[in-house]
């Protein structure tokens, strides 16, 4: 039989945090982090939230004892919209993403610039540099855990816009995301 490794949380412990969002890293020697299986329960009385008083239990078997961190997934970053259309050189990127830690936004697949937020998680102060014709912009966010180890979100979705030099002066035309 396997040992279990069992940490619970209240409810107010938990405050901005999805309960379900939740992993469990076992630390290496080396400082390497290893996803381990863990099942999440909360939710006692059934109404699909964690409310107050209720317990959130992770719990995951374990080989032996070690150092162990929980901590809740990476959200990826919020853009906002950009022109759908433009004749400029290039477009301010704005956006939120989680407070004090850097973002990567990626121009057609290439990393174009890595942001710090400030601490209200506001993203400002980026400029991309477009390419003529369609262009995709995603982001995605890193928490630094430590020194050696990272944490990435997923990828937002992606945003285009394009470039047309040949159009005579307009006005950026924004679309929502697509």
């Amino acid at each position: 039989n396997p040992a279990y490794l069992t940490v619970r949380f209240t409810s107010e412990e938990m405050v901005g945090i999805d309960p379900a969002q939740l992993t469990i890293y076992e630390i290496s020697s080396e400082g390497v982090l290893s996803p381990l299986d863990a099942r999440v329960t909360f939710d006692q009385n059934g109404n699909g939230q964690l409310d107050a008083g209720e317990i959130v239990t992770v719990r995951s078997p374990v080989r032996h004892f070690s150092y162990f961190m929980i901590v809740p997934e990476v959200p990826a970053p919020l853009l906002d919209a950009l022109p759908g259309i433009t004749n400029s050189e290039s477009v301010p990127v704005s956006g939120r993403a989680e407070a004090n830690s850097s973002v990567e936004i990626f121009l057609n697949g290439v990393l174009a610039q890595t942001l710090k937020t400030d601490p209200t998680g506001k993203i400002e102060n980026a400029w991309l540099q477009l390419a003529e014709g369609r262009n995709v912009v995603t982001a995605r966010t890193i928490r630094r855990l430590n020194e050696n180890i990272r944490k990435y979100s997923g990828w937002t979705a992606q945003i285009i816009t394009e470039k047309d030099s040949t159009l005579g002066q307009i006005e950026n035309v924004t679309f929502p995301h697509s």
